[in-house]
């Protein structure tokens, strides 16, 4: 397991279970959808999470390749950074949640 940094760009719930945080990565050619990550940070980073996510809403992804499709996600500004453990390998993120906020 590894450990990264990733921008969010969106929420998108998930019934019966922890909403879902929607990542990316900063590359070169700008913002890079990296998958999504469980959110199940700690009470107060979590309430933070919602408040900041809740300020930063947009109404289109930012991220190209979230456009796409039909997803029932809501977006936001990409300013809120996170840390996410996750698998190693692959170019899409696997089994990551997030662990931190980053100021």
């Amino acid at each position: 397991m590894t450990e990264s940094e990733f921008v969010v760009v969106g929420m998108e719930a998930n019934p019966g279970g922890a909403p879902f945080a929607l990542l990316a990565r900063e590359e070169k050619e700008g913002l890079v959808y990296a998958g999504s990550a469980f959110v199940t940070l700690g009470a107060a980073d979590r309430d933070r999470f919602w408040t900041t996510t809740e300020a930063l809403r947009i109404p289109k992804a930012v991220v190209a390749e979230l456009r796409k499709g039909k997803r029932k996600a809501s977006f936001v500004r990409p300013e809120l950074r996170v840390r996410a453990p996750h698998l190693k390998g692959g170019g899409m993120l696997r089994h990551a949640s997030l662990t931190a906020l980053l100021v």
